[in-house]
């Protein structure tokens, strides 16, 4: 039995002061639901790319088996109609779940760099013993870590944990800054280091125009961003200009995409660096000269940290990388698509909106859909963020991108109707669930006979609306905008609830 969660509070609402929504919303006016996750099996189109992959000649039916049935949730995930809307908001607790999610994938990662710093340098000095400066770091980042999913998992809301844990995050930022002067060659990484903070100040735009010498600094916190606009680059065949001129457009329009979401990463991140003016100008500015070495707490919080990005643009139809951001040095990005989800290892990983039909056709022939839920897997995994196709492509099926009819199945040879994508599967980065975006109550009708065809739970967004995923926990919240408008909601509308079931209690979010 399907079932749908609603998370469209009042459509009149949301139509009528969208403009005003942008400038004057405060955490008071969102609300946050969270249910728990179940993921059955993924099924072949979305487990394997191609025959043979997963083939071990040495394991037994049974293992394949449990390996099979091994829930597929992303790390950490935010599902969206519209980033404008969604998460752009300074208030919207989105981009609060972004940034906890974000400092967590960093801190996890660091902390794995730091381990096998640790692990090494005990094996190569076995009198001596360990590394103690990188002991001291490895301790401070496990505390900290530990703190923070102890707190998350005790606040009500994510506006709550950031009203209450911004001095750690700060400290989580710190730490992490101190692993960087830790891991790897230090003569190689200090030359890197420089690059970065030239090429931030100079290739961000005026915005991002302020610099200070690399040695007055503690070591930048980087970002890694892949960006994935590939379904914005399919050809529309009601379009009058040449494919040629659609190609150019649609790639003006993903990088100015994605440098709006480069500047949120800057702008978010750095309110938490410990620089005195948490504007995104202080995203390059250092307060107090420290060292990159010292790890006891104290030291390390007086050391002003910044925070670099670095950014490639993959198109899967050829896995090829385009626009590097961040850096002068060409060894601080990836070669191909598949170093990018790989060695690379990116902290944040955005799937842009588009036309869902060739997004799905050029994950497929490219065999990119088991490297993308392993890049987003466990505690260092890639934060995923979906945006409308990239939403729909995360869900269990994709299916709900033929309900309104708007995306052009025809672009992808030998499934050019619409009957010819049911049942086709997803990630499955949230289990069971299947997203529809652009919710509004024009389709409320249609939603509510269309869902009877398949055989999860459907996830309706509006464009205020985020559904974030946290694969530690095994939950969903969805967030949304509350008015003080709106009626009474309650009938035989079923939403999502444990365990997938339905109830008759419309869920507002």
């Amino acid at each position: 039995m399907s079932t749908t969660l609603n998370l469209e509070s009042s459509t009149t609402f949301y139509t009528t002061i969208q403009a005003r929504i942008r400038t004057f919303l405060s955490a008071n006016d969102y609300i946050e639901r969270k249910i728990p996750l179940v993921s059955s099996p993924r099924s072949s189109a979305a487990a394997s790319s191609s025959p043979g992959d997963n083939d071990d000649a040495t394991s037994t039916k049974q293992e394949q088996e449990q390996e099979q049935q091994q829930p597929t949730f992303a790390n950490r995930a935010l599902l969206i109609s519209s980033f404008t809307d969604g998460v752009a908001p300074a208030a919207a607790p989105a981009q609060q779940f972004l940034k906890t999610s974000l400092i967590s994938t960093l801190a996890n990662d660091a902390l794995e760099q730091v381990e096998e710093h640790v692990e090494s340098s005990a094996v190569q000095s076995p009198c001596c013993g360990p590394d103690m400066e990188a002991v001291a770091v490895m301790e401070e980042l496990q505390d900290a870590l530990l703190d923070l999913n102890q707190s998350e998992r005790a606040a009500e809301s994510t506006a709550e944990l950031i009203s209450n844990k911004g001095d750690l995050l700060e400290g989580i930022l710190q730490h992490v800054s101190a692993s960087y002067g830790i891991v790897g060659d230090t003569d190689d990484d200090d030359d890197t280091d420089d690059a970065r903070s030239r090429a931030s100040s100079s290739d961000a735009g005026e915005d991002h125009s302020a610099s200070a010498p690399a040695a007055t600094t503690a070591p930048p916190v980087t970002v890694r961003l892949l960006y994935i606009p590939t379904a914005m680059y399919a050809l529309r065949a009601d379009s009058t200009s040449t494919p040629g001129k659609q190609r150019q457009r649609a790639r003006y329009d993903a990088k100015q995409r994605r440098k709006q979401l480069e500047e949120l990463l800057y702008d978010m991140l750095n309110e938490h660096t410990g620089s005195t003016t948490p504007t995104t100008t202080a995203a390059f500015e250092g307060a107090d000269p420290a060292s990159a070495t010292n790890n006891d707490s104290s030291s390390a919080a007086a050391a002003s940290v910044s925070v670099n990005v670095l950014a490639v643009t993959l198109d899967l139809d050829d896995g090829s990388i385009k626009q590097p951001f961040g850096s002068d040095e060409p060894s601080d990005f990836p070669k191909d698509g598949e170093e990018a989800l790989t060695d690379w290892s990116p902290h944040m990983i955005y799937v842009e909106g588009g036309n869902t039909f060739w997004l799905h056709h050029c994950m497929t022939k490219g065999d990119w859909a088991d490297k993308i839920v392993a890049a987003c897997s466990g505690p260092s995994g890639a934060v995923y963020c979906g945006k409308s196709a990239g939403a729909i492509i995360a869900g269990k099926h994709v299916e709900t991108a033929t309900w309104k009819q708007m995306d052009d199945p025809s672009v992808v040879p030998g499934m050019e109707e619409y009957e010819d994508w049911a049942g086709v599967s997803g990630l499955s980065l949230c289990g069971d669930l299947s997203i529809f975006p652009h919710m509004a109550s024009k389709w409320e009708d249609l939603v509510e006979e269309k869902q009877k065809d398949i055989d999860d739970s459907a996830v309706l967004l509006t464009d205020w609306d985020v559904c974030c995923i946290s694969g530690d926990t095994k939950e969903a919240t969805f967030i949304g905008i509350e008015s003080s408008t709106n009626p009474e909601v309650a009938g035989s509308n079923p939403s999502v609830t444990d365990g997938g079931s339905a109830n008759t209690d419309l869920v507002q979010a």
